[in-house]
């Protein structure tokens, strides 16, 4: 299982499965029982049920449980290093070879530089996509 992909997700599923789960969990417990049972009362089946009622109730926690797990994962080192083999290389392991082999510190700096970039974007349009009101008028 070392130096595979493999191992690099079980890595990232260990350090972000515990923090999504409890963003979940708090973000579910949230929604109403009184309109699940009003839905199921006007005919919803269990999916149609999940999908009208409880994702759009449920939306704002379950777009952050995604964007921490994005943060926490884009920037990990130690799975991909230990676990992966740093097979393929991924952007911190880039920055470390490249501080490491020859002091190139401005190819870090431009490594860095767009994940921070990246990383602003997707939170930034998370963010948005959780917040944003439908039909505003």
């Amino acid at each position: 299982m070392l130096n595979t992909k493999f191992g690099t997700l079980v890595g990232y599923m260990t350090l972000t499965l515990p923090l999504v789960i409890i963003l979940q969990t708090i973000s579910l417990s949230q929604v109403d029982r009184s309109l699940v049972e009003a839905a199921h009362n006007l005919g919803c089946g269990r999916l149609r049920t999940i999908f009208t009622v409880v994702v759009p109730l449920a939306k704002v926690g379950l777009i952050i449980g995604a964007v921490f797990c994005c943060i926490l994962s884009f920037g990990d080192f130690v799975a991909p290093y230990y676990l992966g083999g740093s097979k393929p290389p991924t952007l911190p392991i880039l920055i470390i070879d490249q501080t490491k082999s020859g002091q190139q510190w401005p190819r870090a700096a431009v490594v860095a530089i767009t994940m921070m970039i990246t990383l602003f974007t997707v939170a930034f349009a998370a963010i948005y996509a959780a917040y944003a009101k439908k039909g505003r008028g």
